[in-house]
């Protein structure tokens, strides 16, 4: 089998999620739900101080890896997103 590695899109968020949530069940930020992982990936796909590869096999995503460039500027960027507009924030466990 081989794998492909290529960047995420929005497109793969939702696949992002389901890895996310099946590697770390117990992790502070899969208690927090679908909703604020989609965010939080849609982020890491969409901000451009950032960064989201996958790794793929079957055309299925297997793992993935996101960061950012300048963390002041990313936080700067959602705190702007979800605080000072009406776009809600999403709420735990949604």
């Amino acid at each position: 089998m081989s794998l492909i590695v290529r960047d995420l899109t929005p497109a793969d968020v939702e696949a992002m999620v389901r890895v996310h949530q099946d590697a770390f069940p117990d992790y502070f930020s899969t208690a927090y739900g679908r909703s604020y992982l989609t965010m939080l990936y849609t982020s890491f796909v969409t901000t451009p101080d950032c960064l989201a590869v996958g790794a793929f096999q079957e055309d299925q995503l297997a793992g993935f890896a996101t960061g950012h460039m300048n963390w002041n500027r990313y936080l700067s960027r959602m705190i702007n997103r979800y605080c000072s507009s009406s776009e809600p924030w999403p709420s735990v466990n949604s």
